[in-house]
């Protein structure tokens, strides 16, 4: 993820969402809305369709790090976010 990519000084974060030994792709993303429009939610899928274990996690973009994570382990390929951010 870049900040202010037209300026010179722009940032670079890296938003890991799983171990890299892990053999996942990033799934879906979805901006927060209302109080979570700072969030980023992102959940991974196995590359091995027999594989049903996914990673789900919340990124704050203004701080720049891990929001939180969800108690959820199961593989995903859909979200959405309610109008008031949950």
């Amino acid at each position: 993820m870049y900040s202010t990519i037209l300026e010179e000084d722009y940032s670079k974060t890296t938003l890991p969402i799983c171990e890299s030994r892990k053999k996942h792709s990033v799934g879906p993303l979805v901006w927060g809305r209302n109080k979570t429009a700072a969030c980023l939610y992102a959940s991974s899928e196995p590359d091995d369709d027999s594989d049903l274990i996914g990673f789900h996690k919340a990124f704050d973009v203004e701080e720049e790090k891990l929001a939180y994570e969800f108690d959820e382990s199961g593989a995903g390929d859909a979200m959405a976010i309610t109008d008031d951010g949950k």
